[in-house]
């Protein structure tokens, strides 16, 4: 090959443009295979090794642009940032909520909202720049968000289904085409947290002031798959941005995913956010079966890559959605067991009942959901009918005796031992928020709000706890070291212990105590530094 072969070949790789998509590909081909060197990457792209390093120097800013893309934006060679970011994202979250409802968004409509919006912030003091809701500016919009013009006019994708049985079938039709394993369904419930078991709601027991009426509530999202193998943690919503509770906590060790707002309510925002969460944390084809609430999109701005969302027809949930057929139902009556147990054991102690807080309620809520068993699970999908009548005969064949509401009552008859003003059975103390509601639509005005927030505007304003909880109390490391030994000693001496149950005990002992002498190699050396 001559000099001018050899130069021509350079040129043409030099020449070629690179989407999104290729490069967060080239960044996993190097991730997946550390000896693939950038030159020989290069050559079997046909772009010049420049290109490669220069992609590799710009991993973070790339997978960061590829998490926040969508699905429009994979393809092309330059991605435009728009203009006005908060003002479309305003107008979009306005464009879904009306949406939500089957309510008809033609271009003209979207286009004076856009204006409406604009003119508003203006007057609120917010610096912004010349707009003009022009029909290419529309149409950039709509691409940014993949808002097709079918979405816009309204027609629908597909019959209304009323129909339970049109209902099964479709969905039995859907199932069919993926791995069990890898079907979801998800479905939030409202949660009084603390409430008493007793119709009047207030105790006349001086020690148990701790059992009343009390409706402080949470929203839990609970999601599992068909086979009950896999139950994703749940996702808490509360009141309260930093509870007291949570001070001195390190927050990566709660067992669930938690969030807050003002009504302690799922919404579109952050629906978004956990259905990003969940798409990043399945790795093969899956479907997520989901009842169709305001809150509920579809990810289709999301780009979502392994995840498909599926709808379940109106009407139809209460017959035929898995965690409305007895998987919340299982859920509440363990965390409720769990709640009663400790009040009977407060009591029986003669110990004043203590008030539930948050963070207590988070690991009830973990404990209960680890407690529902996969065959629970299992059965409640099967009973539904949604699932192949194959699938049924040979995969779902576990059945076993659940005594949940055997145990809850057997807690409710020792709480009534101990406060007799307990008067409610075990199925009415579950009902008690199930007509709680748990979602919302935002409204014009939240969102026009949350606008002038990103404009700088206004002030987010987050709630704080209520003063009535606690602070975590600080525990010294020379306490902690003192309660594990005392632990470890105490299974030591106990026969339902396990021989790794010990073994855990004695490694956390070993990591406290590395950490410790780090601490005092660091102290040391600093000391020394500064001599």
């Amino acid at each position: 090959m001559d000099s001018n072969t050899i130069s021509n070949s350079r040129q043409r790789k030099q020449r070629r443009n690179l989407s999104l998509e290729d490069k967060i590909n080239i960044i996993k081909r190097k991730e997946a295979d550390v000896r693939l060197s950038d030159e020989k990457l290069a050559n079997e792209l046909g772009v010049d090794r420049s290109t490669i390093s220069g992609i590799l120097r710009k991993k973070e800013k790339l997978l960061q642009l590829h998490a926040n893309a969508k699905n429009s934006d994979l393809k092309k060679l330059r991605i435009r940032v728009a203009r006005f970011p908060s003002l479309e994202e305003a107008l979009y979250k306005w464009f879904q909520s009306l949406r939500s409802r089957n309510v008809p968004v033609s271009q003209d409509i979207l286009k004076n909202k856009a204006i409406e919006f604009y003119n508003r912030a203006k007057e609120n003091g917010a610096q912004l720049p010349n707009f003009e809701a022009s029909n290419g500016w529309l149409e950039k919009f709509q691409n940014r968000y993949d808002i097709s013009s079918k979405c816009i006019t309204g027609e629908s994708e597909s019959a209304c289904l009323d129909q339970v049985e049109n209902g099964r079938k479709l969905l039995q039709d859907i199932i069919a085409t993926f791995n069990l394993e890898n079907v979801y369904n998800a479905d939030e419930t409202g949660l009084f947290f603390r409430l008493g078991p007793n119709r009047t709601l207030a105790s006349r027991n001086d020690k148990a002031k701790g059992i009343k009426k009390d409706k402080e509530r949470v929203t839990v999202l609970l999601c599992c798959n068909a086979t009950g193998t896999k139950k994703l943690k749940p996702f808490v919503i509360g009141k309260f941005k930093n509870p007291r509770c949570f001070k001195n906590v390190n927050l990566a060790t709660l067992p669930v995913r938690y969030s807050n707002n003002r009504n302690a309510w799922m919404t579109m925002e952050k629906w978004n956010e956990w259905l990003k969460w969940l798409d990043n944390n399945v790795f093969e084809k899956s479907l997520l079966l989901v009842d169709n609430c305001p809150a509920h999109t579809d990810g289709f701005s999301l780009n979502l890559k392994n995840l498909r969302v599926e709808y379940i027809p109106p009407n139809t949930t209460s017959h035929i959605q898995p965690c409305d057929a007895g998987i919340i139902a299982n859920f509440k009556a363990h965390y409720r067991n769990l709640l009663v147990s400790k009040w009977v054991y407060e009591l029986n102690e003669e110990q004043t009942v203590k008030k539930l807080n948050i963070k207590e309620a988070i690991e009830f809520i973990a404990d209960a959901w680890e407690k529902v068993k996969p065959s629970t699970i299992n059965n409640c999908w099967k009973n539904t009918g949604i699932l192949p009548v194959e699938i049924i005969e040979n995969e779902m064949n576990i059945e076993e005796t659940d005594d949940t509401i055997t145990d809850l009552t057997l807690a409710l008859n020792n709480l009534k031992l101990a406060d007799p003003s307990v008067n409610i059975t075990a199925n009415e103390y579950l009902a008690v928020d199930n007509d709680l509601v748990s979602t919302e639509l935002p409204t014009e005005e939240d969102i026009f709000e949350e606008f002038l927030i990103a404009e700088g505007v206004l002030q987010q304003q987050h709630v704080e706890e209520d003063s009535s909880d606690e602070e975590e109390t600080i525990i010294s490391m020379r306490t902690g070291r003192q309660a594990l030994d005392v632990v470890k000693r105490f299974l030591e001496q106990r026969d339902f212990t396990t021989e790794n149950d010990v073994k855990y005990i004695r490694n956390i002992i070993r990591r406290l105590d590395e950490s410790v002498e780090k601490a005092k190699r660091q102290t040391s050396l600093t000391e020394f530094i500064n001599q």
